[in-house]
């Protein structure tokens, strides 16, 4: 119980802990949104609705400290980094998409006029929906190339099983930590790409305002319920390798 009210407490002490607690929140409420609550709990659901909008407007306003981190990582890319193509792209998506969210913010907030609310919601789908995209293919060939490497590993633990003779414990300790160490990442890093779908899926429904599939109301919410649980938990503490 103390270990568990510490990691809460240290999730929650952080920016990212207090905006994924936020939307796990915000995504539950329109969930139930979609259903049939509003129908037969018409006060509850107007509540429900004006929390949602609340949440959505201060999670923007949280995103000024990641779009700061954006701008640092991508000054961080060289040519010489590797994937730094994907990563450009990635970072340049991402970025400009955390930008025109603090755009969104003012005009949600009143300091920006509502004229261009629309188009700037519209321009701003497309540039996340490009980081995503990068991202995505990013993570994917991260995977092959660690899937790669663990079967050079296992080809060259058997090797030394076969015919080294000093092999011993301590070595198979070593490798096997290895391992455990490359599934771990390429759990987490599955895990991430399932979030970054979730979230492609939001802003091509933000992108495209037609459509059964993208405009229906418990898909949506699902998706960023789901997108929202697998950052939480990516991002609790202990959890990362």
């Amino acid at each position: 119980m103390s270990l568990t009210l510490n990691n809460a407490t240290d999730f929650l002490a952080k920016r990212d802990g207090i905006d994924k607690t936020l939307k796990v929140i915000r995504y539950t409420s329109r969930l139930l949104l979609a259903g049939s609550l509003p129908r037969y709990a018409p006060e509850l659901g107007a509540q429900l609705k004006a929390l949602e909008g609340s949440l959505g407007t201060t999670r923007k306003a949280l995103k000024l400290g990641k779009f700061l981190g954006g701008v640092k990582n991508l000054r961080s890319i060289t040519p010489r980094t590797s994937h730094a193509a994907l990563k450009l792209v990635a970072g340049v998506g991402d970025t400009v998409y955390l930008f025109m969210e603090q755009l969104q913010w003012m005009i949600k907030v009143g300091l920006l006029s509502k004229r261009h609310a629309d188009s700037l919601s519209y321009v701003s789908a497309w540039f996340e929906l490009v980081g995503y995209c990068g991202s995505i293919t990013l993570a994917t060939l991260l995977q092959q190339e660690s899937l790669e490497l663990e079967l050079k590993i296992l080809d060259d633990l058997a090797r030394s099983r076969q015919t080294d003779e000093s092999w011993g414990p301590q070595d198979e300790h070593k490798v096997q930590a290895r391992l455990s160490e490359l599934r771990a990442v390429r759990t987490l890093r599955t895990l991430s790409i399932l979030q970054d779908a979730a979230d492609s899926f939001l802003a091509l429904a933000d992108i495209q305002k037609s459509g059964k599939l993208l405009q229906n109301p418990a898909l949506q919410a699902a998706a960023g319920l789901l997108s929202a649980v697998i950052s939480g938990y990516t991002k609790w503490p202990g959890v990362k390798p």
